[in-house]
């Protein structure tokens, strides 16, 4: 989505965060303003160029600043929230309600890191992840949550068609944190709280 010029280029930044996107929102141009509409106004004034990418970007970054400050401490958990949010919400104004055609869903492959810790998201596109160097064994498998890797590399395609990439399922969440350990969650389950929302909680009564 948009012209193919510099303002439109990915990778978008803000601060010390960096953003891209492998996919496409479907319908944008009729969802555009809906989608803008969920970004903080003080985010939303730095948008720059035309694309669904830079608008996930900035709804991303208004979902974890709910959490805290954008320049502060940052888990990978939250990095993790945040993107299954933003995909939650796109994904409920933009997909053909109920189906699992490639061609009515948003597309969504997302990778976020603030140079510390990094995390993507797959979404109706392929995507793989390197854990290993090639040849080991823990290289041909998927890790574990918590264990430390020697690498993590993501990639939409299986490059060089090496065995050491193992595909990411569809609608997981994946990343590493600042000491490279490994965690792994699904969007559903973390995006609960906008399928779900809580009622707020009632006054005790004296």
């Amino acid at each position: 989505m948009g012209a193919v010029e510099l303002r439109n280029s990915h990778p978008f930044h803000f601060g010390r965060w960096s953003f891209v996107h492998n996919g496409t929102l479907r319908e944008f141009a009729k969802h555009k303003a809906t989608v803008e509409g969920l970004i903080h106004p003080e985010l939303r004034v730095n948008i720059k160029g035309t694309t669904d990418s830079e608008r996930c970007f900035y709804l991303f970054l208004s979902r974890l600043s709910a959490r805290g400050p954008l320049d502060g401490t940052v888990s990978v958990e939250a990095m993790a929230q945040a993107l299954a949010e933003t995909m939650t919400l796109v994904s409920t104004l933009t997909d053909v309600p109920g189906s699992r055609e490639p061609k009515e869903r948003s597309a969504m492959n997302f990778l976020v890191t603030d140079g510390e810790a990094m995390v993507a998201t797959r979404r109706n596109r392929t995507l793989f992840i390197s854990s290993g160097i090639s040849g080991c064994p823990e290289a041909l498998r998927t890790p574990n949550t918590g264990v430390p890797l020697q690498q993590f590399l993501v990639s939409s395609e299986s490059l060089c068609g090496g065995p050491h990439w193992v595909p990411v399922d569809e609608e997981d969440v994946v990343g590493v944190d600042s000491r490279l350990t490994f965690h792994r969650w699904k969007v559903q389950t973390l995006a609960d709280g906008v399928l779900n929302p809580r009622p707020p909680e009632q006054p005790a009564l004296v």
